[in-house]
């Protein structure tokens, strides 16, 4: 695996999809920022955030998960964050190893709605597991800063 640390979060809307990658990854997931019951509503932004910023800060390599209804939520409100490069997957295997080989993604967004536990499960572990090839997709990170 290519992280040191995972962080977890969810709105109410991706908490049951949360707590069933939980019940997978429960052994290398670092933090679970919530939330903790999905019947009462949250605010995405907060959640990731929480992640966003852990990632920030630690000093190793790190990635975030989130997950909202849609995804897009999260994965808007993670970019926001210095040094974070958020992909909003929907099920592409694909999409989720280029995000790391070539994009060098730390924080995965699913979309509770619109993704099965199944597509989540075989795209994160794909996510977890890709090494960043650095070269010249590094070039191309340097620009973003």
């Amino acid at each position: 695996m290519e992280f040191e640390k995972i962080y977890i979060a969810s709105d109410h809307g991706g908490f049951h999809l949360k707590q069933q990658i939980l019940e997978h990854f429960t052994e290398i997931v670092s933090e679970d920022f919530g939330t903790n019951n999905p019947e009462t509503p949250v605010d995405y932004p907060d959640y990731a955030q929480k992640v966003s910023k852990s990632i920030s800060e630690f000093q190793g390599n790190s990635c975030g998960i989130l997950i909202c209804k849609s995804g897009v939520g999260m994965s808007i409100a993670s970019n926001k964050s210095r040094g974070i490069r958020a992909l909003l997957c929907s099920g592409d295997t694909d999409i989720a190893r280029f995000s790391r080989a070539h994009n060098d993604c730390n924080v995965i967004c699913f979309g509770a709605d619109f993704i099965s536990y199944k597509q989540a499960m075989e795209c994160l572990d794909i996510f977890l597991n890709t090494k960043f090839l650095g070269g010249r997709h590094q070039v191309r990170l340097d620009k973003l800063l």
